[in-house]
């Protein structure tokens, strides 16, 4: 009896340890950061300082997490950091806070830099969260003009049909519009047709609740918000 019953803790001990991290993060403006993905950034001319504020909600306590930083793709005379808000440290992690901010200096530098950040836990050393930000500057502004607009949702919340306004330069190959549940999966996803007007998405059928909707254009995830449906 008494080797079942540790084998039953041990088993608990293990389903516990390695148990997925019931925390999601948000971008400073609510778009949702999904393991994995990659945030690109472009900087204008002019721009000599970025900081990006990220929101670890629903982490309980950030004192079992920490954050590793692996540079990708270097570019000298760049200066980076992270820190949590509660207290600045250059390019350390510093526990007890679940707002992480990301500073980029390219200190007149022209070109891309790119690093991992990863979220592990201390305890068991297991990763339980990835994404990456890659920063890219031109003295060229035509470089950093947006080149398709979409507007947020509207109404929000949605009660039967949700809509976007958008215009594009040209004839994308895809462009769409995916929304997924707070679990990830796909509840409904809808391709933009021609280079301007109203993208209608009906969801009369799909249950009340918070969503996010990501705009994919040429197979690369330009923008995560949002949306609420209360019929």
């Amino acid at each position: 009896m008494r080797k079942i019953l540790l084998y039953l803790f041990f088993l608990g001990f293990i389903s516990t340890a390695f148990a997925a991290p019931q925390f999601q993060v948000f971008t400073n403006e609510g778009g949702k950061i999904i393991s994995g993905s990659r945030i690109k950034v472009q900087l204008l001319p002019e721009e000599s300082y970025h900081q990006m504020h990220l929101l670890f909600e629903g982490m309980i306590d950030s004192k079992e997490w920490k954050v590793n930083q692996r540079v990708i793709n270097s570019l000298p005379g760049t200066d980076h950091y992270y820190y949590f808000e509660k207290k600045k440290r250059k390019k350390k992690q510093n526990s007890g806070s679940t707002d992480l901010i990301l500073e980029y200096i390219p200190n007149n530098q022209n070109g891309g830099f790119a690093v991992e950040y990863t979220i592990e836990n201390i305890q068991t050393g297991t990763i339980a969260f990835r994404f990456e930000v890659e920063y890219t500057r031109s003295n060229n502004s035509l470089a950093n003009e947006r080149s398709f607009e979409v507007s947020e949702v509207y109404p929000n919340p949605v009660i039967s049909d949700a809509n976007f306004d958008f215009s594009f330069p040209i004839n994308y190959r895809e462009a769409k519009i995916i929304i997924r549940s707070l679990l990830g999966s796909v509840v409904l996803q809808q391709s933009f047709e021609g280079t301007q007007g109203t993208l209608t998405m009906n969801l009369s059928d799909t249950p009340n609740g918070i969503y996010f909707y990501s705009i994919i254009i040429e197979g690369e995830i330009k923008e995560t918000k949002k949306m609420i449906i209360k019929h």
